[in-house]
C-alpha cells in the first residue's frame, strides 16, 4: 500500500513546488508597418506541454512553420515558456502563472500576433489545481481588426487554461465566470478558445454556458482527450479538451486538428473572415 502511495505523493509534492507569478508581459516585440489584423485570419490554438520530451526548441520550430504558412494567424498557446515566443514578423504578451522553484523557466498562457493588441490584461482566480498546487490562467487581448472595405474594427481574443485536477468543475466555473464578464463587456467579434480540459459533460456546460451567443468551431482530426490520471477521478478521454469558440464571425469550414507527437495535445486552427 505504501509503495503504491509514492507516486502519488510525489506528484502532490512536484505540483505544489512552484513559486506564483500572475503577471503579464510583452515577452517578444511587436513588427512596425502592420496596423490591423486582416479581415480574413487564422486562430491556432495549442497546449505546448511536452509530454513526450520534447525540448522548446522543437516546438519553436514548429510553431515556427505554422507562422510561416499562416501569416494572419494569432496564435494562442497554453503550458507555454518565454522561450517559444519570439517568431519571425510577430510579437507576443505573455501572462506567466508561476515558476518551478528548481528552475528558471515560467509557464502560462501566450498570444502571439502580428500586430500589437490595443489592450491585454490576464485572467486570474484564486483557485489552483487540487486546491493549493499549481494556479492555472487566461489571456485577454483586443486586437485592432480591418474590414474588406478597410474600415477599423477591434476584435477580442481570449486564451484559457483550464483547472483540471478538480471533480466538482468549481475552478473552471470560476475561471469561466470571470470571462464571461470580459465578453459581455465588449462589443464586438470575439473568439475564446484553449486547453478547456472539458473532460466530462458537466465541464462541456459549464464552458458552452458561460459563452452565451458564441458557437464551437467543429474540429476536423483526431484531438487527443485528457490523461490517464485524469480519468482515474472520472475523466472520459473521449471527449475533446482543446477548443475554439467564436462570436460575430464567419468560420471558414472546420477547423483542423494538425498532428504532431511533440506535446500530450495538437494544434487546433480555425479560419475566419469578419462578416
Amino acid at each position: 500500500m505504501i509503495k503504491r502511495m509514492i507516486p502519488l505523493v510525489t506528484m502532490l509534492v512536484l505540483l505544489s513546488s512552484c513559486t506564483l507569478l500572475q503577471d503579464i508581459q510583452e515577452a517578444a516585440p511587436y513588427p512596425d508597418g502592420r496596423a490591423a489584423l486582416a479581415p480574413n485570419f487564422t486562430v491556432i490554438t495549442w497546449n505546448v506541454a511536452k509530454g513526450n520530451e520534447s525540448s522548446d526548441e522543437e516546438v519553436t520550430e514548429v510553431l515556427k512553420t505554422l507562422s510561416d504558412s499562416h501569416t494572419s494567424a494569432v496564435i494562442a498557446l497554453q503550458e507555454a515558456t518565454g522561450k517559444m515566443l519570439d517568431l519571425p514578423g510577430r510579437g507576443a504578451h505573455f501572462a506567466r502563472s508561476f515558476r518551478w522553484w528548481w528552475g528558471d523557466t515560467d509557464s502560462g498562457v501566450a498570444l502571439i500576433a502580428p500586430v500589437a493588441p490595443l489592450t491585454a490584461r490576464p485572467i486570474t482566480v484564486k483557485k489552483r489545481e487540487l486546491g493549493f498546487a499549481t494556479p492555472k490562467m487566461g489571456l485577454a487581448a483586443v486586437y485592432p481588426l480591418s474590414g474588406s472595405d478597410g474600415t477599423p474594427h477591434r476584435i477580442l481574443m481570449i486564451t484559457l487554461h483550464g483547472l483540471n485536477f478538480e471533480i466538482s468543475a468549481r475552478g473552471l466555473a470560476a475561471q469561466m465566470a470571470a470571462i464571461r464578464e470580459v465578453v459581455s463587456a465588449f462589443r464586438g467579434p470575439a473568439v475564446v478558445c484553449g486547453d478547456f480540459n472539458t473532460w466530462s459533460t458537466r465541464r462541456i456546460a459549464v464552458v458552452t454556458e458561460a459563452l452565451p451567443g458564441f458557437t464551437e468551431a467543429p474540429v476536423q482530426g483526431g484531438r487527443p482527450g485528457t490523461s490517464r490520471l485524469v480519468a482515474l477521478i472520472g475523466g472520459n478521454s473521449k471527449l475533446a479538451i482543446d477548443r475554439i469558440f467564436y462570436r460575430g464571425l464567419h468560420l471558414e469550414g472546420p477547423a483542423t486538428a494538425v498532428p504532431t507527437t511533440l506535446s500530450d495535445h495538437v494544434p487546433v486552427m480555425a479560419r475566419f473572415t469578419l462578416p
